[in-house]
């Protein structure tokens, strides 16, 4: 022995020795199964800790000429040759060799997609929002109505306090931190119903209404500064009613607080402010069909405005009636209404925001479209492309297709991408693509929403040219909207291209897809070959039964057929869903308007004892 190396190194290189088989694999040497004998009792324990260890590192070298002298036969006297070329030389060599962008290899940035894409493509919360907005105010108004029949309980008290040199700054700071003590239990309240609310309709997303989101991985997610804010507004919002409430009592003299009268109203205000509210309600409803507003927010927003209108004149009309002569029944009946107004109408709003909550919503809700499917029974995708024209003798000998007449296909090319439909909760980061044939653009089938130019054939908009060099595209309207946040005419870029939205289509199959011409498709995509997207007209025998057959014909590909109503179906099930969700706020609201009537009849019946 000459000399000892440290294990470390070129020395602990298991790839000195050779692949054998029976040995190498092995897991311990007593496992070894070599084709020669071996006496394995010789090893020692020390020996298979080694190999666990080690493997086959080998535990010593000798020079070339003597390892020949030992254990060289006739077939030779080498088992393998080692290159050690220089240093990075293979490694630059290789990159200078290989062309990444050729190859198809790309970067990309897993984590921030995801992040990205985890945000979602609409934030249901404000939407709730949005429509908690009428049930806040019939809160408010309940809140109000309540607090304004306490006051009316004790006018009296309130007029001996004024007489006694209480001035009306002073009795509305009485008034102000019992109705803020009021208010500050309610929130604290209301922070753990909201969350047994938030808790129920998550559970209701889970199981009743599991179609709208696919998934049962929701959890309620709270944080204290979002329970902070909501406290503080409830808190705010309250104390606001309950001070607008004392206000209206001032103008009264404390004489007549006395005698328990209450100020009276300015009729002529409400019918000037009643008619500007319906006006601005009529502009929004012509701005709406001009497409110059979203249709949704003219319809709430026109909606809100007459109602508000319809309020004010209500109101102005029971100020009114109090000084009609009395003539029969309902007479007596309205005037038993006018009775007290400001109650009756604080009723009538509660339950008219509720109702209009609701059918409002119910007027949104979609049933079954023949326009959306464009006339075609079936659509179906495949997982490879066919290059074969299946609508000709050789493409369906070529494709193992039955001749089977009345069955018509209409080939799309689709670049694979993100559902950008509402069944992915997701936001779409790259969207799928399809691309229709020219004799399909011209057949002008399924119905539009909006065109650029309201054009006749909005399809024919696809094969214009670029505008500024952005591509001409068609989006459904549902998806264009809520799902990727744009407009008619916008322009958005995708992987470097610009495109723009010339076409809406109204409720179609297509929600998952954005379309553009062929031309622009194979421009864009000249990797991407053969047809991948299929709607077919199927004349002859039932639907179930041309499934079948095609599936079975075309399983090498990856044949998936499916109705298109079921498809459509499936979309209008999840808008339903969260319509439900959101018609859910309008029963509150109801229940609320219910209290409230009751409250306010039972107190007119004591004061008209």
């Amino acid at each position: 022995m000459e000399k000892v190396v440290p294990l470390a190194g070129a020395a602990a290189d298991q790839e000195f020795a050779p692949q054998y088989p029976g040995i190498t694999e092995s897991k311990t040497l007593h496992d070894w199964d070599p084709p020669f004998p071996l006496n394995l009792s010789r090893i020692r324990p020390i020996d298979e800790q080694y190999w666990n260890q080690h493997r086959t590192t080998p535990k010593a070298f000798i020079r070339l000429d003597r390892g020949r002298d030992l254990w060289g036969s006739r077939h030779g006297s080498l088992t393998s040759i080692r290159v050690f070329p220089p240093s990075d030389a293979y490694e630059q060599a290789l990159r200078a060799a290989i062309d990444p962008q050729t190859m198809g290899l790309t970067a990309t940035a897993v984590k921030a997609q995801g992040l990205q894409a985890a945000q979602g493509t609409t934030d249901f919360g404000e939407y709730f929002v949005y429509f908690n907005f009428f049930l806040m105010v019939s809160a408010l108004l309940l809140t109000g109505l309540f607090f304004k029949l306490g006051v009316e309980l004790r006018i009296r008290e309130i007029g001996l306090l004024r007489s006694l040199g209480f001035s009306a700054a002073k009795i509305r700071s009485i008034f102000l931190l019992e109705g803020a003590a009021v208010s500050v239990t309610g929130a604290i309240a209301g922070i753990g119903i909201a969350l047994g609310y938030g808790a129920l309709i998550l559970f209701g997303l889970r199981s009743w209404w599991f179609d709208a989101v696919g998934t049962r991985l929701l959890t309620l997610h709270v944080s204290a500064p979002s329970l902070a804010v909501a406290a503080s507004a409830g808190v705010i919002t309250g104390i606001a009613t309950i001070a607008w409430t004392l206000w209206r009592l001032e103008p009264v003299t404390p004489r007549g607080m006395l005698a328990g009268a209450q100020q009276g109203g300015m009729t002529r205000w409400r019918w000037i402010l009643g008619a500007t509210a319906a006006l601005l309600a009529l502009v929004l409803v012509g701005a709406s069909l001009q497409a110059k507003l979203n249709q949704a927010a003219g319809f709430f927003g026109a909606g809100a405005l007459l109602l508000i209108a319809a309020l004010l004149i209500e109101s102005a009309l029971l100020r009114a009636r109090g000084v009609t002569a009395i003539s029969g029944n309902i007479t007596l009946g309205l005037r038993g209404v006018a009775y007290r107004p400001g109650r009756a109408i604080l009723c009538i709003a509660l339950i008219a925001f509720a109702t209009f909550v609701i059918v409002s919503l119910d007027a949104f809700r979609r049933e079954g479209s023949a326009a959306g499917t464009g006339g075609f029974r079936l659509m179906a995708e495949s997982v490879l492309p066919l290059i074969h024209d299946p609508n000709t003798e050789a493409g369906r000998y070529a494709l193992n297709l039955p001749p089977k007449d009345g069955l018509e296909f209409v080939p799309f090319r689709l670049r694979p991408g993100d559902d950008a439909s509402c069944l992915n909760l997701y936001q779409p980061i790259k969207p799928r693509f399809l691309a229709p044939p020219a004799s399909f653009l011209r057949n002008a089938r399924f119905p539009f929403q909006a065109s650029a130019g309201q054009a006749e054939n909005p399809w024919l908009l696809l094969e214009s040219k670029p505008e500024g060099g952005a591509i001409p595209v068609i989006a459904d309207a549902n998806s264009m909207t809520y799902v990727l946040h744009l407009k008619l005419g916008e322009q958005f870029e995708l992987e470097g291209v610009r495109f723009r939205i010339v076409g809406a289509l109204r409720d179609s199959v297509f929600q998952g897809e954005l379309l553009i011409s062929e031309e622009n498709f194979l421009r864009l995509f000249p990797e991407t070959e053969g047809y991948r997207f299929f709607l077919l007209n199927a004349t002859a025998g039932p639907g179930e039964a041309v499934t079948g057959v095609l599936e079975e014909a075309l399983a090498d590909y990856g044949f998936d057929v499916q109705s298109t109503e079921a498809r459509l179906a499936g979309y209008h099930k999840v808008e339903n869903t969260y319509l439900s969700t959101f018609r859910a706020l309008g029963g509150l609201g109801l229940i609320l308007g219910t209290v409230g009537l009751g409250a306010v009849l039972m107190r007119n019946v004591l004061e008209r004892r």
